[in-house]
């Protein structure tokens, strides 16, 4: 470890602004955010600082700004990595490889994997789109790929389709999913903050302040509800998987917001975890998944494809090492515009 990126407050939202180091501008444009909570990482990924580095992702912490940044990120399945002391964020949270290529990444993961490593680099994976089986969604809930965002994911998918992987396409609707994960979040963020006497409760931002207190309401058949509720859920998504290689989706409905903004627009009621769904989702049910860098809007802005698997493997290996075989046949076929 050479040295320490910016990170937001306890990592507790997925913007690049923190009081502590303000606003962490993307090296794409200083106009965009760089998207959070692993924003120093993405951005020292992006800007060519350092080759490898690492991100943690609870919610979406090192897809979101991978995906912001034109950069890949991989948030593994729960459990892979070795993580000492553990995260106050519990089952969600991991230690995950963000980097320029897909290859990097994959080296990177199978060191930080280990002993599982030496498993993960021996599995027979694809290599080439026509042994490919998808399945693909343009989101999750309301929280879906539109206009130009759903054009580029379309294009992406006809073009692998030309390549020879069969796709089949999926929506994925799950009620109670949102309020779901909002109990499982705010008693995380009131776990990490549970060390801070009330009195210094308005020294931090507003919105981790709000969430601690939320969190310290919600009690313990509550919160076991909802992580009952994602083994159900978990459960339901490998079935949707089923036989195919991986889930497509887009990593966001939308591209990078404003550099200093906190939400793509009008803020929703529950925060940035309205829109972070197709992100969250795959920590709570502790999937691997992987963002690749794949296209650019109008404006040139960035966009992410998420690539997800099964959780830990399936009789055809470590799920993981899939995940990124699909991940890098997706980044040689649709090479991110300007690398």
């Amino acid at each position: 470890m050479l040295g320490k990126t910016t990170t937001t407050e306890f990592g507790h939202k997925a913007s690049g602004v923190s009081p502590l180091t303000g606003v962490t501008r993307n090296p794409l444009d200083p106009a965009w955010s760089s998207g959070g909570s692993s924003c120093g990482a993405a951005v020292a990924t992006a800007a060519g600082l350092a080759p490898l580095n690492l991100g943690s992702d609870a919610a979406g912490s090192i897809r979101i700004p991978s995906a912001f940044c034109g950069i890949h990120g991989h948030k593994p399945s729960g459990g892979l990595v070795p993580a000492y002391p553990p995260s106050a964020f519990g089952h969600a949270a991991v230690l995950g490889p963000m980097t320029r290529t897909v290859a990097d990444g994959r080296l990177m993961l199978r060191v930080m994997a280990r002993p599982n490593g030496q498993r993960m680099a021996g599995d027979t994976q694809p290599s080439e789109a026509r042994h490919l089986r998808l399945v693909a969604a343009t989101g999750v809930n309301d929280c879906v790929a539109r206009g130009e965002v759903l054009d580029r994911f379309e294009a992406g998918l006809a073009t692998l389709a030309a390549a020879g992987a069969r796709i089949e396409r999926q929506d994925i609707r799950i009620d109670q999913l949102l309020p779901r994960f909002l109990s499982l979040w705010h008693v995380f963020v009131a776990t990490a903050g549970r060390l801070i006497p009330d009195h210094d409760m308005d020294r931090m931002e507003p919105t981790m302040a709000a969430m601690i207190r939320q969190g310290r309401t919600i009690g313990a058949i509550e919160f076991n509800a909802a992580t009952v509720f994602f083994a159900e859920v978990a459960a339901m998504l490998d079935g949707l998987i089923g036989e195919a290689d991986a889930l497509l989706l887009p990593t966001l409905p939308f591209g990078p917001f404003g550099a200093a903004e906190e939400h793509p627009g009008t803020p929703p009621a529950e925060g940035w975890l309205a829109w972070g769904q197709t992100c969250w989702l795959f920590n709570a049910t502790m999937m691997p998944a992987s963002s690749v860098p794949y296209a650019r809007l109008a404006d040139g802005r960035p966009l992410g494809l998420q690539v997800v698997g099964h959780r830990w493997s399936d009789a055809r290996g470590w799920s993981d090492e899939r995940v990124l075989a699909v991940a890098e046949i997706a980044a040689r076929l649709l090479p991110f515009p300007g690398r």
